[in-house]
């Protein structure tokens, strides 16, 4: 299970495509990757993305990323 700051990584992906992750903070977010939660995009716009097991588990724990 994902620890509160590999959750706040997942928001910003969610958010932005991106991960303002700081480099002693790098680990998480390979950890994220290696789970099958964030992936590196396609799209050349984003440089990462959440998997459908990131986002769902976003959607388990109530976290609204993209509420306005």
């Amino acid at each position: 299970m994902p620890t509160d700051q590999q959750i706040s990584i997942m928001c910003d992906v969610a958010r932005s495509g991106e991960a303002d992750v700081p480099r002693e903070h790098l680990a998480e977010l390979l950890a994220l990757i290696s789970e099958d939660y964030v992936e590196e995009s396609d799209c050349f716009a984003d440089q990462y993305q959440l998997t459908s097991k990131g986002q769902a588990l976003l959607d388990e724990r109530g976290v609204g990323v993209n509420e306005a």
